[in-house]
C-alpha cells in the first residue's frame, strides 16, 4: 500500500509540473496576416527549457522558417516580434515589409508596431545574438562582443565565449519600426526576463532557404 500511495503522490506531482509547464500557442490575433496564420504553430525554443544563451536559440530556431518571438517580463509584460525571414546564423540583417514588433497592454491585447519605409534591415541574424528587429528597435540577448566583417558573412570569432544572454533586453523603436508613445522601453530593459518562446509553423521541415523564399525543385533527372 505504501508503495501506492507513493506512486500517486508522484503522478500528482507530475500533473502539476505538466500543467505549470504547458505552453499556450500565440493567439490567432497575434498571427493574423503573417505565413503563420492558420498554421499548427509549434514552440521551438523555450529558454526556461532549451538554454538561455544564443547558441541555444539558434540551434533550436535555425532553418525553421517565419518565426514569432514572444518574451515576458519577471512583472508579467509580454512583448516580442515578429521575423518572416526566419533565422539561419547568417550574420547579417535582412529587409522585409511584413516583420513587426508587439507588446501587449494591460487587457492583453497586442499592440504592434509595423515596419517602416522598405523594411531594409528590419532584420538582423546575428550568430551570437538572440532576436534583433532594427538596429535598436528590439534587442534580445545583444552579442558581448561585435560581430566582425561588416555583415559580409558567419564570424569566424568563438561564437560560444561571445554569445548574448536572452535573460536581458532593451528597445527603442522608431528607426525601422513604427514609434509607439505607449511603448514600454523602461519596463522591457528593466531586470531579467521571465522565458523567451519562438514559434514555427510545425508542417515544415527545416530549411535551407529564407523563410519567404523557396527555391524550386530539381527536374526528376538531377542529378545527372
Amino acid at each position: 500500500m505504501p508503495s501506492v500511495m507513493r506512486m500517486a503522490a508522484a503522478y500528482h506531482v507530475l500533473a502539476f509540473v505538466a500543467a505549470a509547464t504547458a505552453l499556450t500557442p500565440p493567439s490567432n490575433e497575434l498571427v493574423a496576416g503573417t505565413s503563420l496564420a492558420g498554421k499548427n504553430l509549434e514552440c521551438a525554443y523555450l529558454a526556461s527549457r532549451d538554454g538561455w544563451g544564443a547558441s541555444d536559440f539558434h540551434r533550436c530556431v535555425d532553418d525553421c522558417g517565419s518565426t514569432l518571438v514572444v518574451c515576458e517580463t519577471q512583472r508579467g509584460l509580454t512583448f516580442g516580434g515578429f521575423n518572416p525571414l526566419g533565422y539561419r546564423s547568417t550574420d547579417d540583417y535582412g529587409g522585409t515589409s511584413n516583420a513587426f514588433i508587439f507588446y501587449e497592454d494591460g487587457e492583453g491585447v497586442a499592440r504592434k508596431s509595423r515596419v517602416l519605409g522598405s523594411g531594409d534591415g528590419c532584420v538582423y541574424d546575428l550568430a551570437k545574438g538572440g532576436p534583433q528587429f532594427g538596429a535598436s528597435d528590439l534587442i534580445v540577448g545583444r552579442p558581448k562582443a561585435a560581430t566582425m566583417g561588416g555583415f559580409t558573412g558567419p564570424d569566424t570569432e568563438d561564437t560560444i565565449s561571445a554569445q548574448g544572454d536572452l535573460r536581458t533586453a532593451t528597445s527603442s523603436p522608431g528607426s525601422s519600426y513604427e514609434r509607439d508613445p505607449s511603448w514600454p522601453a523602461s519596463a522591457i530593459a528593466s531586470g531579467k526576463l521571465r522565458d523567451v518562446s519562438c514559434w514555427v509553423n510545425a508542417d515544415l521541415a527545416r530549411s535551407t532557404a529564407p523563410a519567404e523564399f523557396s527555391l524550386p525543385k530539381p527536374p526528376s533527372w538531377w542529378p545527372f
